[in-house]
């Protein structure tokens, strides 16, 4: 069960504290490292979500979307081959008054997105908080695909090879390593190697 926090503050200067706390709000909203947007879902004729309107976003919304002017602007107005599965997530949370945290990739924007979506008030209304992970997810790829390749060499090279850090710890042995000496990752490993 999720708790909820409601924030209260007497007023006794005519809505001031209420501007004030707005102000903060909208302060650590435009500083934090992440993009922001507070959309609505846009309901057909028979209450079914067909898109979502933008209504605020932080300034780092554009850089990690690409997607410029978007407040009043909806999402299939801004792309218009996004793909469904955006909507259905949001509306999901939306309506159904939750919060979810998750990973996707978007083939029409060209990007893959860190994405943390929770309902707010008034129903239908959802707030995103998201990175791109784009180029981070790529030089993962990237690394996997050099770490493959070292091993396919080292495993296929006709002599023993290892990889060890400054203080000893092996991290890597090859197949020759382990034909030669009987030795299997498990033993060999860390400091197994040196037996």
């Amino acid at each position: 069960m999720r708790e909820e926090i409601h924030w209260r503050q007497a007023d006794t200067d005519g809505g001031a504290a209420l501007r004030e706390s707005e102000a903060r709000l909208r302060a650590v909203v435009s500083a934090i490292d992440q993009g922001y947007c507070m959309c609505e879902l846009v309901l057909d004729d028979d209450g079914q979500p067909v898109d979502y309107r933008f209504l605020e976003t932080n300034p780092l919304f554009e850089a990690a979307t690409g997607l410029v002017d978007a407040p009043g602007r909806t999402a299939l107005e801004l792309v218009p081959d996004l793909e469904a599965h955006w909507l259905e997530t949001y509306a999901n949370v939306a309506l159904g008054g939750g919060s979810l945290s998750f990973e996707q990739e978007s083939d029409a924007m060209g990007r893959r997105f860190d994405v943390f979506a929770t309902a707010v008030e008034p129903r239908g209304r959802f707030v995103l908080v998201f990175s791109d992970v784009t180029e981070r997810r790529a030089a993962e790829a990237a690394m996997r695909e050099s770490e493959n390749r070292f091993q396919n060499m080292a495993d296929s090279a006709p002599v023993m090879i290892w990889v060890t850090d400054a203080d000893g710890t092996c991290t890597y042995l090859s197949q020759r390593w382990y034909d030669f000496t009987g030795q299997t990752p498990e033993t060999g490993l860390g400091l197994g190697w040196l037996e």
